[in-house]
């Protein structure tokens, strides 16, 4: 009565005789309304048909990772375990079905890997723009010496497009720098 888990006690049949407190929670069906019903009215059908073709092969698993569905249409992902009750004539008198809850871990295993993608790419991102900033701060820093000499003007125009080019790559890269690390933004009024 007091279990964190959802428990089925199931007849030989595979019908339910048992819904416990905590699977009235989780499902949302009362205990009156599933006894008799096939516990393919929570678990996943392709899900519960292999769970049941094990079971009656005598090889059930300790644990299944299968789909459930709740009154409501939520989708929960449940760890299932089979335990028979006893037997008779060499079959079992029925089982008693652990239903386990994990979506919540699964959505938190799911946002941590998210997160560590993001770290690993913010890695990379920081690695590619210290190479990047390198040869930036050269062009940047001939382009200016070359623009101040005297010389053809179509060829000044050209240093000045290209250390313009220059400035505008190295605040992508100070940008991405930026991001990666994390650092707080400036907060400056701009002319709109």
């Amino acid at each position: 009565e007091k279990s964190p888990d959802a428990f089925a006690g199931l007849d030989r049949e595979f019908r339910i005789a048992l819904w416990n407190p905590r699977a009235e929670t989780l499902f949302g069906y009362r205990a009156g309304e599933l006894l008799g019903a096939s516990l393919a009215e929570v678990i996943d059908a392709v899900d519960y048909a292999g769970m049941r073709e094990d079971v009656l092969g005598g090889a059930p698993r300790a644990h299944y990772d299968v789909g459930g569905l709740t009154r409501d249409g939520r989708r929960l992902e449940l760890q299932v375990s089979w335990h028979s009750q006893g037997a008779e004539e060499g079959r079992a008198r029925g089982w008693f079905v652990l239903l386990h809850d994990r979506t919540e871990e699964k959505r938190l295993e799911a946002h941590l890997l998210e997160v560590e993608k993001t770290a690993t790419a913010g890695s990379l991102i920081g690695g590619v723009a210290h190479e990047l900033n390198n040869p930036l701060a050269g062009v940047v820093g001939f382009a200016e010496l070359l623009r101040d000499l005297p010389g053809d003007p179509e060829q000044r125009e050209d240093l000045r497009q290209m250390h313009a080019s220059a400035l505008r790559c190295r605040d992508i890269v100070q940008g991405l720098l930026s991001f990666v690390r994390k650092e707080k933004g400036e907060i400056r009024r701009v002319s709109i």
